[in-house]
């Protein structure tokens, strides 16, 4: 059976169980004719073959009509054969239907059930504490080799690290932990006053900036300013594969990338605690001595014999504790961040929110303990 139709793009023919449709002239969108053109099949036919050696210029419609051939040759099970479309157009044709179709909001897959979820959340959970406990033991041997003196640490690191988290870190914590001591002493002064007990005041001071306010405040701003840096730098690196050069390189990423930051926090954060102990006391007082009619011997004297010298230690303990969970998640969460500038910002974030957690954990913790030993 031999039959054509043909119009000025393009001309149809049968020739046995084949249907030719041989391309040609110019193609533009702005042409609504090709829209409606005849894209019926005839009975029998068992494939389609398209052809475009007279084709003079096309556009995006030409890739339209011969993709609703292409659909219509799969809906009804027929070959189709692109073979003499030109290679432009077939490569075009190959990525058009290389992109998933779009799928419709009503025909998402059913959410997974109830049991399937708490099960895959249970096995990150799993996972994650499991990746924890494997970095805190490599970061333990990293300390080892470095009190033995066979670390790969290279001590321009370190000492740019303990510039950057303790020199630089100085106004802002400075200027916070005074302001808290000025919040605490002026909420105090406000309750003490019904009672007649301004002078309890320095109380409040003595224990709640030495015992809880300055190791908190001290490592949740540690926390937002240096913990997110250790992240978003450790990121980047793993980002550019500059940790995999070190590894390449055979130099331990643990030795060379953590522990400079590592041992940084654990020095400098009890350090900044001490100042913020001094300019907390030092906020604490001022608002004594300007709105009580406290002075300051009568503040000092009444604070030496209500606090310890084991509330200060308690405090710098917590401080010492503090610092490597601030050290601990900043580089475990830069170590575990993706390759793109996307997934860094998400790693410095989460660096912030797992190290400010677990300082509330562990300082109720070591209340706990220490509320049992009577300390």
């Amino acid at each position: 059976m031999n039959k054509k139709e043909k119009n000025t793009l393009f001309e149809r023919r049968v020739e046995g169980s084949t249907l030719f449709i041989d391309l040609s002239g110019e193609w533009h969108l702005k042409q609504d004719t090709w829209k409606s053109f005849d894209t019926s099949i005839p009975e029998g036919i068992t494939g389609i073959a398209l052809s475009s050696e007279q084709l003079v210029a096309w556009d995006s419609s030409l890739l339209a009509f011969l993709l609703r051939w292409h659909d219509l040759a799969k809906e009804k099970n027929i070959g189709f054969d692109g073979t003499k479309l030109s290679a432009q157009i077939q490569k075009i044709i190959e990525i058009a239907r290389s992109v998933k179709p779009r799928i419709d909001p009503e025909n998402h897959p059913k959410r997974a059930s109830l049991f399937y979820r708490i099960g895959v959340t249970s096995h990150s959970f799993v996972d994650s504490i499991i990746g924890f406990l494997a970095f805190i033991g490599e970061c333990i041997l990293s300390v080892c080799r470095f009190l033995t003196g066979t670390s790969q640490i290279r001590w321009a690191d370190l000492w740019e690290a303990l510039h950057n988290a303790g020199g630089r870190a100085i106004p802002i914590i400075t200027l916070i932990n005074f302001m808290v001591g000025l919040i605490i002493a002026f909420l105090g002064s406000v309750v003490l006053s019904r009672f007649g007990a301004n002078i309890y005041v320095s109380y409040l001071i003595g224990f709640g900036i030495l015992r809880e306010m300055s190791s908190i405040i001290t490592g949740v701003v540690m926390a937002g300013r240096t913990g997110a840096a250790f992240a978003a730098q450790i990121g980047s690196m793993k980002a550019s594969e500059e940790l995999d050069a070190l590894e390449t390189s055979g130099i331990s990423v643990m030795d060379f990338v953590v522990l400079p930051r590592l041992l940084s926090l654990i020095i400098t954060i009890p350090l900044l605690t001490v100042l913020a102990n001094v300019v907390g006391i030092a906020g604490g007082v001022l608002i004594a001595a300007t709105t009580m009619d406290i002075s300051v011997e009568q503040f000092m004297e009444r604070m030496r014999s209500a606090v310890e010298m084991s509330d200060f230690f308690l405090g710098i303990v917590k401080a010492f504790v503090f610092g490597i969970i601030v050290s601990l998640s900043g580089c475990l969460r830069g170590l575990q961040s993706g390759r793109s500038a996307d997934a860094v910002g998400l790693a410095a974030t989460s660096a912030v929110v797992t190290a400010i957690t677990y300082i509330i954990i562990a300082n109720a913790i070591i209340d706990g303990i220490c509320s049992i030993m009577n300390i």
